[in-house]
């Protein structure tokens, strides 16, 4: 439970990405061999996201990008948290996280891409956010909140307490021109 020692990753990045490759595999058609095989495939997942950030966007970008392009939602999920991890560091990943963001369609990767968004206080987030949270079509409340929470990162107000926060959130979004 939380964040562990970084220090303890030292393996190299290869190390990590054949973890997450197996837990790729064990969602497809032939999946893993029972319950017990899935249940430490994702937990080597896990421990590949965590030795990922560790490694770094120097060592590890290439593959979180491989990562961020595959079709599994798992996948570009798991490369929006690594990228998340990086961005609190380091908001040169804002292009990479605002390309992802625009044709996300799983909503989980999409919140937590939202919040990485969100995390480095990026304005150039605020059309995205502004076109996701009108969006007829995208009515996902998880989708929704996230873009208002991450609004109220960026506005440094509190959307998500008012009683009209997604209106609210719209509102200034409108005064921002966004």
């Amino acid at each position: 439970m939380g964040r562990p020692d970084l220090a303890r990753f030292t393996k190299p990045v290869a190390h990590y990405a054949a973890y997450f490759d197996d837990y790729l595999a064990s969602l497809g058609p032939r999946g893993p061999a029972s319950s017990t095989a899935q249940q430490l495939a994702y937990r080597k997942s896990v421990l590949a996201q965590w030795g990922l950030i560790a490694k770094g966007p120097r060592e590890a970008l290439p593959y979180v990008k491989r990562l961020l392009a595959r079709s599994e939602p798992e996948s570009r999920s798991a490369a929006a948290a690594v990228l998340a991890a990086w961005t609190g560091r380091d908001s040169s990943f804002v292009p990479e996280l605002l390309a992802a963001a625009e044709g996300e369609t799983d909503p989980e990767t999409l919140g937590t891409l939202i919040s990485a968004l969100a995390r480095a206080h990026t304005r150039s987030a605020l059309p995205l956010f502004g076109r996701i949270l009108r969006d007829p079509t995208s009515r996902h409340g998880d989708v929704h909140w996230a873009v208002v929470e991450g609004l109220s990162a960026i506005a440094g107000r509190r959307f998500e307490l008012s009683e009209h926060g997604l209106r609210d959130a719209d509102a200034w979004l409108r005064e921002q021109g966004a």
